[in-house]
Protein backbone atom coordinates (compact mmCIF):
# COMPACT_ATOMS: atom_id res chain seq x y z
CA UNK A 1 0.00 0.00 0.00
CA UNK A 2 1.08 3.53 0.01
CA UNK A 3 -0.15 6.87 1.34
CA UNK A 4 0.56 10.99 1.29
CA UNK A 5 1.55 11.53 5.58
CA UNK A 6 0.82 15.63 6.10
CA UNK A 7 3.34 16.87 8.85
CA UNK A 8 2.82 19.37 11.13
CA UNK A 9 5.66 21.78 12.51
CA UNK A 10 5.39 23.06 16.33
CA UNK A 11 7.49 26.00 17.24
CA UNK A 12 6.36 27.65 20.72
CA UNK A 13 2.84 26.15 20.85
CA UNK A 14 1.80 27.19 17.17
CA UNK A 15 1.35 24.19 14.84
CA UNK A 16 2.07 24.77 10.98
CA UNK A 17 1.01 22.06 8.44
CA UNK A 18 4.30 22.66 6.24
CA UNK A 19 5.09 19.50 4.43
CA UNK A 20 3.69 16.29 2.67
CA UNK A 21 5.40 13.01 1.61
CA UNK A 22 4.19 9.90 -0.09
CA UNK A 23 5.55 6.19 1.47
CA UNK A 24 5.00 2.45 0.91
CA UNK A 25 3.91 0.38 4.04
CA UNK A 26 2.55 -3.13 4.63
CA UNK A 27 -0.75 -3.98 5.76
CA UNK A 28 -1.71 -7.07 7.82
CA UNK A 29 -5.36 -8.13 8.85
CA UNK A 30 -5.58 -11.46 9.88
CA UNK A 31 -3.78 -13.51 12.30
CA UNK A 32 -3.35 -13.10 15.96
CA UNK A 33 -3.57 -9.23 15.35
CA UNK A 34 -7.55 -9.82 14.69
CA UNK A 35 -8.31 -11.75 17.53
CA UNK A 36 -8.79 -9.66 20.39
CA UNK A 37 -11.60 -6.72 20.91
CA UNK A 38 -9.04 -4.45 21.13
CA UNK A 39 -6.95 -5.33 18.48
CA UNK A 40 -4.31 -3.26 16.86
CA UNK A 41 -5.42 -0.90 14.17
CA UNK A 42 -1.84 -1.97 12.28
CA UNK A 43 1.77 -1.81 12.77
CA UNK A 44 3.73 0.82 11.56
CA UNK A 45 7.55 0.11 10.23
CA UNK A 46 10.30 1.76 12.66
CA UNK A 47 13.26 -1.14 11.55
CA UNK A 48 16.66 -0.03 10.51
CA UNK A 49 15.85 -1.09 6.74
CA UNK A 50 16.07 1.58 3.47
CA UNK A 51 12.30 0.68 3.07
CA UNK A 52 11.18 1.66 6.88
CA UNK A 53 9.33 4.87 7.43
CA UNK A 54 11.77 6.90 8.48
CA UNK A 55 14.27 5.97 5.73
CA UNK A 56 11.38 7.13 3.37
CA UNK A 57 10.75 9.95 4.95
CA UNK A 58 14.67 10.94 5.23
CA UNK A 59 15.64 9.93 1.60
CA UNK A 60 12.57 12.66 0.74
CA UNK A 61 14.22 15.54 2.37
CA UNK A 62 11.28 15.73 4.62
CA UNK A 63 13.11 14.54 7.98
CA UNK A 64 16.30 13.68 9.65
CA UNK A 65 16.76 10.04 9.67
CA UNK A 66 15.37 9.98 13.72
CA UNK A 67 12.03 9.27 15.90
CA UNK A 68 11.09 9.42 19.39
CA UNK A 69 8.04 7.69 20.79
CA UNK A 70 7.34 8.97 24.81
CA UNK A 71 4.37 7.06 26.17
CA UNK A 72 2.07 8.27 28.07
CA UNK A 73 1.87 7.63 32.21
CA UNK A 74 -1.55 6.61 32.52
CA UNK A 75 -4.17 3.69 31.53
CA UNK A 76 -5.26 6.55 28.38
CA UNK A 77 -2.92 6.63 26.51
CA UNK A 78 -1.10 9.85 25.61
CA UNK A 79 2.30 10.47 24.81
CA UNK A 80 4.09 11.74 21.93
CA UNK A 81 5.22 9.70 18.65
CA UNK A 82 8.19 12.28 16.85
CA UNK A 83 8.89 11.60 13.25
CA UNK A 84 12.08 13.87 13.15
CA UNK A 85 13.91 15.52 15.77
CA UNK A 86 12.58 17.92 18.39
CA UNK A 87 15.30 20.53 19.13
CA UNK A 88 15.60 21.15 22.89
CA UNK A 89 18.21 21.00 24.56
CA UNK A 90 17.18 18.46 27.35
CA UNK A 91 16.37 15.96 24.46
CA UNK A 92 19.13 12.79 24.46
CA UNK A 93 18.84 10.71 21.18
CA UNK A 94 19.81 7.38 21.29
CA UNK A 95 20.95 6.42 17.42
CA UNK A 96 19.94 2.95 15.65
CA UNK A 97 22.79 0.84 15.30
CA UNK A 98 22.79 -1.91 12.72
CA UNK A 99 23.51 -5.41 13.14
CA UNK A 100 27.28 -6.14 12.72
Amino acid sequence: MSDRVHFDTVSQGVATKNSSAHIVFGNHRSGYFSKSEKTLDGVFGFGHQEISVISQLSAQGVTPRVFSHCQGGDINGGGALVLGEIVEPDIVYTPLVPSQ
